[in-house]
């Protein structure tokens, strides 16, 4: 009886110890991760010439605040709309947006994050003491209970901003297969 007891003892360890070593894949809509609470729009690409990249995302309004070559590889944008049909009304006004572009050897990876619209509040306080408000952020609309919002709405800006986006930097560059 007690070898049954510690084979079920052993069996019962094995199955929590896996259960715990499971990967958790984020959830997703295009090009965007959720990861924690926090939406990414993350695609890869190849590059054969950094230099004329560099020229390419300098010229580009979106992009004109990366200096890869300075190693400034990031800039916030500012004020840009989002084009889309029937889009909510929080969508229809200028937003910022946090660019990251890494640069690997002869691939690269650009990250959009942090799209805040104009009704974002943040309150500094005369002690320096800071509060934000999520309302405004992307995933104060798109992103309920970790999970991604699967209505209309929510679908439709996702859709909207992954289509901008890789409008935007597939001109420039080769995406890589997924």
């Amino acid at each position: 009886m007690k070898k049954l007891g510690f084979v079920l003892f052993l069996m019962l360890t094995q199955t929590v110890l896996f259960a715990q070593k499971r990967h958790v894949i984020p959830d997703h809509i295009g090009n965007f991760k959720l990861l924690g609470n926090q939406l990414e729009w993350q695609k890869n690409y190849t590059v054969e010439d950094t230099d004329e990249l560099n020229q390419k995302l300098r010229k580009e309004p979106f992009t004109q605040g990366i200096d890869l070559l300075g190693n400034d590889g990031h800039t916030i944008v500012k004020g840009f709309t989002l084009d889309g049909e029937n889009l909510p009304s929080y969508a229809r006004e200028p937003y910022d947006a946090l660019v990251i572009v890494d640069v690997f050897y002869d691939r690269i990876r650009v990250t959009v994050k942090q799209i805040v619209f104009p009704d974002f509040v943040d309150h500094v306080f005369y002690n320096g003491m800071r509060m934000n408000n999520s309302r405004g952020t992307l995933e104060h609309y798109t992103v309920n209970n970790g999970k991604i919002k699967r209505t209309t709405g929510a679908l439709n800006v996702l859709n909207s901003f992954d289509t901008a986006f890789s409008t935007i930097f597939d001109s420039m560059l080769t995406p890589l297969p997924e």
